[in-house]
């Protein structure tokens, strides 16, 4: 019981970590510049704008962080303010919250479900340590606003949004490349026009460009992780199906090796209410041990795992409670047999020695 509710727990982990990510995107006059192998300069920002049917360009990045400790993943989106709230002029945010992140370099504004989760309020400090060690030295931002949870698809990237100047001043000097560009066009009707005369513009410079709309891309990359997250319950289900199926023939073979001692026990004045009662609370103790200690193992492996590799993979409530549900399922599921061989058992067969 223990290996198999362990391997439930870290299933039920790696299918949080699939399924946690946004899952509607702004609208169809966004583009996204990107590098078919890395990142691109930063002197492709002005040369976007150089371009007559490019009304806004927003240079963004995103990097791992983690708050108090490495399970506390935060993924921070590094943007230029400025150019950010005119891809967004109509974002749900207090305008004194809007000012004061626009001011305060070191400022940041954080998703509301985020804020909620640490704890953090407007004016709170927040250390955020590197999840690469690449980096040694903490990033400190301060929460100059925080955005309402009906406003999550305008957070294009990250879950809290930093300057991008000051994240630069933070990255060591050498760092190289480290951005893409998210980009408003003017009109609507030429979304593919304008992304061949991205590309083709940048076509011999030392990053060529691949620009494709902004909603598109992350439609797919969504779907791909729905792939996966489907692949992960087919894998919870058989795992729970072989949990039942193991257990239920162990504890059928148990008690059919121990139907002589029933019977005698029948034969000493035990009623079959007694001995059923007793089956019971034996592998009722049992489950709850095995319960308990494959989800504490599986708790403790999900700290093992490097959150650049899997983000959210944690077990959250949900996930305990339907496995301590599976359990007590499986728990009546496999005493069915042994039940009804006990309730056609006479005191009898003990004088025959079984």
């Amino acid at each position: 019981m223990t290996s198999s509710m362990m391997l439930y727990g870290l299933l039920s982990a790696l299918h949080q970590s699939f399924v946690t990510s946004h899952t509607s995107f702004p609208g169809s006059n966004l583009l996204i510049v990107l590098s078919k192998h890395e990142s691109l300069p930063l002197s492709y920002w002005q040369k976007l704008a150089n371009n007559p049917d490019i009304k806004v360009v927003c240079p963004v990045s995103s990097s791992a962080f983690y708050y108090q400790f490495p399970r506390n993943t935060v993924y921070v989106g590094i943007v230029d303010p400025q150019s950010y709230l005119k891809l967004f002029p109509d974002l749900k945010l207090v305008e004194a919250q809007k000012l004061a992140w626009l001011t305060d370099k070191t400022g940041a504004i954080v998703s509301e479900s985020l804020a909620e989760n640490f704890h953090w309020q407007v004016g709170s400090v927040i250390p955020l340590l590197p999840s690469s060690s690449t980096f040694h030295s903490p990033l400190y931002v301060k929460v100059d606003g925080i955005i309402p949870s009906s406003e999550n698809n305008k957070i294009i990237i990250g879950q809290l949004l930093i300057h991008l100047e000051y994240y630069k001043h933070w990255l060591p000097p050498d760092f190289g490349n480290f951005v893409v560009y998210v980009v408003s066009i003017k009109s609507t009707s030429n979304p593919t026009v304008v992304s061949q005369s991205i590309d083709y513009y940048f076509r011999n410079y030392p990053y060529p460009t691949t620009t494709q709309p902004y909603d598109i891309l992350m439609q797919q990359w969504v779907n791909r992780i729905g792939n996966v997250s489907i692949y992960s319950i087919i894998a919870i289900a058989i795992c729970v199906i072989s949990i039942g199926l193991a257990i239920a023939t162990a504890v059928v073979q148990e008690v059919r090796q121990r139907l002589y001692d029933y019977a005698l026990m029948l034969a000493l004045g035990f009623t079959k209410q007694n001995i059923i009662f007793l089956l019971f609370i034996e592998h009722a103790f049992l489950m709850m041990v095995g319960f308990t200690l494959g989800m504490i193992i599986a708790v403790i492996a999900t700290h093992f795992i490097h959150p650049e590799m899997l983000p959210y993979f944690y077990i959250d409530l949900h996930s305990v409670i339907i496995g301590g549900c599976i359990a007590i399922a499986t728990l009546f599921f496999t005493l069915m047999v042994p039940i009804l061989a006990l309730l056609k058992l006479q005191p009898k067969a003990a004088l025959r020695g079984m």
